[in-house]
Order: structure tokens, then sequence, then C-alpha cells
């Protein structure tokens, strides 16, 4: 009898571990700003004027491993190079193993965006081949910004990276 408990908890479990029902955002205007970040030619953006297709307050940018706490959570991927896949969008639960197919071990960061203090169910996951916000988030962690703080410099690319090993060129994001 004890088994069967187990067995019908589980199964419960299981099934109440399904993503929740999420109302869609209009990302159409991703596709401006992935290119923007992914040109090299592109020295400023503004985050505030640029993601206008859906309503958002606030951003949060987090490490690699803030994604975890979000397994539902649609992320929209932002990269450079030869197998860049940009615009793809993967499931939150999927994430690391699309992060590690297309640069093994690299340095990511995720940018999630709220709205009255609720988190939206729409992210970017951007790979430093792309830009990086490793030297505002340096020493901090993860920081939030308001709309109104989310313009940007983009500097020319730079040799970095967390150690000396792991070297990249990349371009920084700079707070204005």
């Amino acid at each position: 009898m004890k088994g069967l408990i187990y067995i019908l908890l589980t199964l419960t479990f299981i099934s109440c571990s399904n993503c929740p029902e999420n109302p869609e955002l209009d990302t159409s205007c991703f596709s401006s700003v992935i290119t923007k970040l992914t040109n090299d030619s592109v020295k400023k953006i503004d985050l505030g004027s640029e993601l206008n297709c859906f309503q958002w307050d606030s951003i949060e940018i987090g490490g690699r491993g803030s994604y975890e706490a979000y397994p539902c959570m649609n992320f929209t991927m932002i990269e450079n190079g030869k197998y860049a896949e940009n615009g793809k969008v993967v499931e939150g639960s999927n994430l690391e193993s699309e992060m590690d197919w297309f640069d093994r071990d690299g340095h990511w960061q995720m940018v999630y965006f709220y709205h009255n203090g609720k988190i939206q169910n729409e992210a970017f996951a951007i790979s430093q081949s792309a830009v990086s916000f490793f030297d505002m988030t340096l020493n901090r962690g993860t920081i939030f910004l308001d709309k109104s703080e989310s313009k940007f410099d983009i500097s020319d690319r730079v040799l970095g990276g967390i150690s000396g090993i792991e070297l990249i060129e990349h371009r920084q994001m700079i707070k204005k």
C-alpha cells in the first residue's frame, strides 16, 4: 500500500511540475536588439527605446546560473560566431545544453524584464561572444536597472575574461 501511495504522489508531483501557461509577450522588437548587439559597428544602445513591443519598467542582469530559477521562462539566445543561432528561443529547462553546445563552458549573462515588480516570461541569454556586462557586474553579482537607466555604450572588442586562461575577444556594455 505504501508503494502505491508513493507512486501516486510521484506521478502527481511530475504532472504538477509542468510549466504554467503564461501570457504571450510580443517579442517582435527583439530582432533589432539582437542585430545591434551582434554588430561590431554599433557603439550605443538604449534598451528602453529599442524594446517597445511589450511593457517593462526594469531589468535584472544575472549570471550564467541565474536561469536555473526559471525553468519555464523563454530565453532568446544572442551569440556571435560561426554557429550562432541568434533569436533561437529556448525554455529555461533546456538552456544549459544549448549554451554548452554553442561554446562549451563560455560566459553567459541573462537579462530579465520586469513590469510592476513582476518578472516577465521572456528573457535574453547573451553570450560573451556578442557583448558582456562583465565589468558592470564584477564584484556586484546580479544588478537591477530601471528602464530609464538602460542606456549603454558598447566598447570595441577587447581581450578579457574571468582568468588569463579564459580570455576571449568581446565588447563590453558600459552604463551611460
